[in-house]
């Protein structure tokens, strides 16, 4: 090896270390920053009830004041679009497999998303209804709406609350009519 060469890999060797320690100390110090907000008197997730779009139908659904019918392959999913005043029109059709279904969506089963200024609505073919719902204290709260538990009856109508897309959530009863509100712990 010549005098360059050597010199070249000696810089490449610091180099390489000196990276290699400012990562280290890059991703300690990230990983003791998180702090988990989630009972903070702002936002409260876990004491708070939520006040978002979602919440108030389900709300409507245990009061008697609102029902769901299902019509066809789409299921609940026109009565529910209704209820929260979502326009149909806002149809978009995604191929993107970022959903909790992403195993049912494919070119010929894409994801259909429908939203307004509070809701987004997402239904895939064969699978469950998706919600994003802004609440105004909480921020958005991720729903899940399993339509094979609305067949039963409506006293067993299940919303799934989800604190993040791909959070796993610990469910408890809230009602007496046995509706199970998931909520994150």
């Amino acid at each position: 090896m010549n005098r360059i060469t050597r010199w070249y890999l000696v810089a490449a060797t610091v180099v390489s270390a000196a990276a290699l320690t400012i990562a280290q100390d890059f991703k300690s110090s990230l990983s003791e920053s998180f702090v988990d907000w989630s009972n903070h008197p702002a936002i409260q997730y876990r004491t708070r009830p939520p006040i978002d779009p979602v919440a108030e139908l389900k709300r409507k659904l245990q009061a008697g004041e609102v029902t769901l019918k299902r019509e066809g392959p789409s299921g609940y999913l026109r009565s529910v679009l209704d209820a929260l005043q979502v326009p149909i029109d806002s149809q978009m059709l995604v191929f993107v497999k970022d959903s909790l279904q992403g195993g049912r969506i494919n070119r010929d089963n894409p994801r259909a998303l429908y939203f307004n200024d509070m809701v987004s609505v997402g239904w895939v073919r064969g699978g469950f209804i998706e919600f994003a719902s802004q609440d105004p204290r909480q921020g958005v709260i991720f729903y899940t709406l399993e339509e094979s538990m609305l067949d039963v009856a409506l006293d067993s109508l299940r919303f799934r609350v989800r604190r993040s897309p791909a959070e796993t959530t610990a469910c408890r009863v809230t009602t007496p009519t046995a509706l199970l509100a998931c909520r994150a712990c």
